[in-house]
């Protein structure tokens, strides 16, 4: 790895490296999605979620609307390439404890980068984008049938347990369309401006399986006929550690450790994925230690 003039997002501070790297993946290279929804104010009145941090509608927005801003003032930060932190972000989730009450993000505990991403949908419930083709059911009330289209998180929960071992040298892609994601197979998208996938390597006996090899897809189609996604982002876990591997928009590849000063330039999608362990174990690895991939 190569040092590089590209700052280091965020630091590691307060154990924050699981909300750390889940900023970094989203706003580093955001999608146009996460561009409209979160980095533009003027989508403050559509995106403000009614009830999320407490029972009454009032406070409740009016905290939603304060870490809607914490979190758009971090994510510009981020995307302009400066060093910022996650301070004022995570004292004003303090204020909202239906949503904070189980993982306490406010505090210094370690947590898990996908509930933070959960927390973060909804805050901001337009990220809710993904869509299933138009579907008809039959109204229990009254029979009729009634055309709808369902939506969903754009995170999904990949199968793990005692299939983690039969996944080592496969791509990801041949993880998600085996039959034991049914739930992730069961959908036929309308729409799916963003998708993550979050590889949980834990076998049956509760071990994180590091020696399972999992080969990321450069590029994925969710819709039948519809544009690839670019793969923007590998959050790894090693060492009681998250990091992440971030794709910059000038198309070369960069790793992101809050414990390090500056950020180390992979390069181009060939070296990243020959980064691994061959060569160096403490080189923490996409292809090892991947534990969610953004696209």
């Amino acid at each position: 790895m190569e040092t590089t003039t590209v700052k280091q997002p965020l630091l590691n501070l307060n154990n924050g490296c699981y909300i750390d790297v889940m900023m970094i993946a989203l706003f580093r290279n955001p999608s146009p999605l996460v561009k409209r929804v979160v980095m533009k104010p003027s989508q403050d009145r559509m995106c403000v979620p009614v009830d999320a941090c407490s029972p009454d509608p009032v406070p409740s927005r009016r905290t939603a609307k304060k870490i809607q801003t914490a979190t758009r003032n971090v994510a510009l930060a981020i995307s302009n390439g400066k060093t910022t932190n996650l301070i004022r972000l995570r004292k004003i989730i303090r204020d909202c404890p239906e949503l904070n009450k189980n993982e306490r993000f406010d505090a210094g505990g370690m947590n898990d980068c996908s509930v933070f991403f959960e927390f973060l949908i909804e805050i901001f419930p337009c990220l809710k984008a993904v869509k299933e083709k138009k579907q008809t059911v039959k109204c229990p009330d009254c029979s009729a049938l009634v055309s709808y289209t369902p939506t969903h998180s754009p995170l999904f929960y990949l199968a793990h347990g005692r299939n983690i071992a039969r996944w080592n040298g496969k791509k990801l892609s041949e993880i998600i369309k085996s039959r034991v994601n049914k739930d992730f197979n069961s959908l036929k998208f309308k729409k799916a401006p963003l998708i993550l996938f979050d590889f949980t390597r834990l076998d049956e006996n509760m071990k994180y399986r590091d020696d399972v090899c999992v080969l990321p897809d450069r590029h994925m189609s969710f819709v039948r006929g519809g544009p690839r996604r670019n793969l923007r982002a590998i959050v790894v876990w090693a060492d009681e550690h998250y990091a992440v591997f971030a794709l910059l928009t000038n198309g070369a590849w960069f790793y992101f450790d809050g414990n390090q000063t500056h950020p180390y330039k992979i390069g181009p999608w060939e070296k990243l994925l020959r980064h691994d362990y061959d060569e160096d174990e403490h080189i923490i690895s996409p292809i090892r230690n991947s534990k969610l991939y953004v696209y």
